[in-house]
């Protein structure tokens, strides 16, 4: 099984101004997925991304991740590692570009990079 990247990125600013700044990063608009429990998701081709206005993570070694209120999780169904980090390193780079504290996590074990 493959692996999910997150974004995770601190509050100060709206939901919905964290949306834009990622959909016109990864050129496409969130919509509501069809889970059970819908989360707003686009796609990049065959990757999966989902924007979720809080997660329910913990501090975890390393991983301080409540101070980050958003979280942004990409998926490739294809579950080609290699696609799936560049579209969560796109969404990273937008939310960095914003000025916004942020980290990017692979499978919630390990950072790949953080902001500032």
């Amino acid at each position: 099984m493959s692996a999910d990247d997150d974004v995770f990125i601190a509050g100060g600013q709206s939901a919905s101004e964290v949306r834009r700044v990622i959909e016109a990063a990864l050129g496409g608009r969130f919509a509501p997925s069809a889970d059970p429990d819908p989360v707003p998701a686009l796609a990049v081709g065959p990757t999966q991304v989902f924007f979720h206005d809080g997660h329910p993570f913990e501090d975890d070694a390393g991983l301080p991740l409540t101070r980050y209120q958003y979280q942004v999780k990409v998926r490739d169904s294809g579950r080609d590692q290699q696609r799936q980090l560049t579209v969560a390193r796109q969404a990273f780079e937008a939310a960095s570009a914003a000025g916004w504290q942020a980290v990017l996590v692979r499978d919630l074990q390990e950072v790949i990079a953080h902001h500032p």
